[in-house]
């Protein structure tokens, strides 16, 4: 596993490991999506409602997906290497920071 993270309430996991991300409902013991990028993935993150999330790939983009289907919604290329991304308080923007920008 190279890197896990909870989302607001405490109640799901998301957990990557090489191309692969799983998100787990820990309230109901229960597996709720994989979600397969063509990219190694770095991290992620619970959009603020639980709803998505947002997964750091090594090809320099964001993907946003559906944390209960594992449905990719959106790719977001970035301009260089990402060491960080998180979504704002209220899940408005994706903040995201990088070595070369």
């Amino acid at each position: 596993m190279r890197a896990c993270c909870f989302d607001e309430s405490g109640k799901s996991l998301l957990c990557v490991s090489g191309k692969k991300a799983s998100v787990f409902d820990l309230s109901a013991d229960d597996f709720c999506a994989a979600i397969e990028c063509c990219s190694l993935i770095q991290r992620g993150c619970f959009h603020p409602d639980g709803l998505h999330v947002a997964l750091a790939l090594e090809s320099r983009e964001i993907v946003l997906a559906d944390s209960s289907s594992g449905e990719q919604r959106a790719v977001i290329r970035q301009p260089g290497p990402i060491t960080d991304h998180y979504f704002s308080q209220d899940g408005s923007s994706i903040v995201v920071t990088g070595d070369t920008f």
